[in-house]
Parts: C-alpha cells; structure tokens; sequence
C-alpha cells in the first residue's frame, strides 16, 4: 500500500492538494468538466483508493471554498 508509511496529516495533505491543483480547476472550466470531476471523485470513493478519504476531501472543499467566500 502507498501511503502506509504516511503520517495523518500527510494524508489530510493528499485531499486537499488533489482538491485545489486537480478537482478545482477542472470543474471550474465548463458544467462537463465539472460532472467529470465529480465522477472522478465517486469512483475513487467506490473503489476504495487507499490514501484517499472522502470526509476529509470534502471537508477541505467546503472549508476553502467558504473561506474564498467570505
């Protein structure tokens, strides 16, 4: 398994990096691109990819995109 010598906070570190220089910036050009990433996200749910947690990215989606909202 990849990440088992990682620590937590690296993990943490992986949603959050794959959230702002890969998931954001391609939903942000067009609704396909958008639906893409979305899917993207589920199937790494559903195929339970090791390192990635789906609370955690979620949690770092919402708490930047509030944070860029205020």
């Amino acid at each position: 398994m990849w990440t088992g010598a990682l620590e937590k906070k690296a993990l943490y570190d992986i949603g959050y990096n794959l959230y702002q220089d890969c998931i954001l910036p391609r939903a942000k050009l067009s609704l396909p691109d958008a639906v893409y990433a979305f899917q993207f996200i589920k199937r790494m749910h559903i195929m339970n990819t090791p390192g990635f947690q789906i609370v955690v990215f979620y949690a770092r989606a919402v708490r930047c995109s509030i944070r860029s909202l205020l």
